[in-house]
């Protein structure tokens, strides 16, 4: 979700500020608040944004659609682990892009909302820390600015929010029955990657669940969402599935290329 101006005030600034090149006093914050406290793993964390122009200058912002662009990255820590979500960039046409300058007012700003580890979302965002815990969650923006002259000033530069903690509590176990049956479902067909129900045990440890993403696997030795899915189950004795896997005739996948994750299985490393 976002707030802020429309359109029509986003070509009234652009009015106002293309001949002026102006770049002093932009000023940008970002604050971060999670919607719950608590959340249960495999049910999703939104995490809401708030950008605002604390100068006295009015300017630009870019931000595309798909929050994680443009210089945005997630970082998450428990105990000791750390994990992001690293910035992304899309190629846009230049009429695409001109939708995505943000006109920020002084002592205005912007909402977004930023889901994670839901595995139903459209657009699917994990940390890859899924042992229940008090995890600390902040947020990096990094621009170096742009060519789109048309919108200036544009802000560029470095801002981080502030940290904000949500406990991950450990699932129902009525829900991680219900995905366990759908995850047998996919048994009995192909569970597309990035499917829901491979998602989800990415994130939820379920010894059942276990044995079906190692058959799942065997069968679809591909899918590289699978791999991860056994890895996160963190059974030891999975990691020889694994040289299986790299050992196998047509095999896509190398000792090497899987050495990483046979070693976290192996060490029972706790960050997994």
């Amino acid at each position: 979700m976002r707030t802020g101006q429309s359109i029509a005030a986003a070509l009234a600034l652009w009015t106002t500020l293309q001949h002026s090149g102006r770049c002093e006093h932009l000023s940008l914050t970002m604050t971060l608040e999670p919607e719950h406290q608590v959340v249960e793993a495999g049910v999703g964390l939104r995490l809401n944004v708030a950008f605002r122009n604390d100068g006295t200058e009015a300017f630009y912002l870019y931000r595309p659609p798909q929050l994680g662009g443009a210089g945005l990255e997630v970082l998450a820590r428990r105990n000791g682990c750390e994990a992001t979500i690293a910035p992304y960039h899309e190629n846009y046409t230049d009429e695409a892009m001109r939708y995505f300058f943000v006109p920020l007012w002084p002592r205005r700003g912007l909402v977004e909302t930023l889901v994670l580890n839901d595995p139903e979302a459209t657009e699917y965002r994990e940390i890859p820390l899924v042992r229940p815990g008090l995890y600390h969650y902040s947020i990096r923006l990094q621009s170096k600015g742009g060519t789109a002259r048309r919108f200036e000033p544009l802000w560029h530069g470095e801002v981080r929010t502030n940290e904000v903690t949500a406990e991950i509590t450990a699932p129902r176990s009525e829900a991680v029955l219900a995905w366990r049956e759908r995850l047998r479902v996919c048994l009995a067909k192909r569970c597309e990657a990035g499917a829901p129900e491979i998602r989800y045990f990415r994130l939820v440890r379920d010894e059942q669940a276990a044995d079906m993403l190692v058959e799942l696997l065997r069968r679809h030795p591909a899918q590289d969402d699978l791999i991860d899915a056994v890895t996160r189950q963190g059974r030891p004795q999975d990691a020889d599935v694994l040289r299986e896997l790299a050992d196998r005739a047509g095999s896509p996948w190398t000792l090497a290329s899987l050495a990483e994750r046979i070693k976290r299985l192996e060490s029972a490393d706790p960050c997994w």
